[in-house]
């Protein structure tokens, strides 16, 4: 929840953001490949960088589905997501980040990191043609780094329609349990007709034994 960077005031205000980021979760889950445990793990090392960079719940959450998507998951996407933040962040004040950055006409900060987003900061390095040099990238982001961000850069446009998707995402919790309650009832109902359908058949080939007595 402290990851949503808000401040309340009224716990009708809580339970509304509760409800918000296990949509935002959800909707992570059920649109890649990671799973609850993962995301949480992956939250935990990254959101509080997150936070501080002013970085939307959404956009972090777009960036670990779209790492899982291709094996990046847990704490090894957290710690990532965090590299790439504090590289952002931080570029400039690192002799070899800041010249890494001029090369390819990138200018990033903090602040311009807290009014883009990590998704258009990340394109702005994928435009430039940064994506393609891991070198340039570890500069940058460090070696654990370079690998998350070029598979997030090579991978933007997935991750620009999860966060849409995201953003979106009012009411899928709830939309998810009435699915999971639908096929629990789905299978009830079909486990019944069946226990149905196999006592009928006990009945027809025992019928002569009981009936035909009596008819007699």
């Amino acid at each position: 929840v402290d990851a949503r960077n808000r401040n309340w005031t009224k716990v009708s205000e809580l339970v509304f953001f509760i409800a918000e980021i296990n949509d935002i979760f959800s909707s992570t889950c059920s649109h890649s490949a990671t799973d609850i445990t993962q995301l949480a793990e992956a939250m935990k090392t990254a959101a509080p960088v997150a936070k501080t960079a002013g970085v939307p719940l959404e956009e972090t959450a777009a960036a670990f589905g779209t790492l899982a998507n291709i094996g990046i998951r847990g704490s090894d996407a957290g710690t990532g997501i965090k590299q790439i933040l504090l590289g952002v962040a931080k570029g400039e004040f690192f002799k070899r980040s800041a010249e890494a950055l001029r090369t390819y006409g990138i200018q990033v900060d903090e602040l311009s990191l807290k009014q883009e987003g990590l998704l258009a900061t990340l394109k702005r390095f994928k435009e430039a043609g940064m994506g393609q040099s891991e070198v340039a990238l570890m500069k940058v982001f460090g070696q654990y780094g370079a690998p998350r961000a070029m598979a997030l850069i090579n991978n933007i446009d997935q991750m620009a329609e999860l966060t849409t998707t995201l953003y979106n995402s009012e009411g899928e919790n709830q939309r998810m349990f009435e699915q999971s309650l639908g096929r629990t009832s789905t299978a009830i109902m079909t486990l019944k007709s069946t226990w149905e359908n196999f006592m009928l058949t006990i009945y027809d080939s025992t019928e002569s034994i009981y009936v035909t007595p009596v008819e007699m």
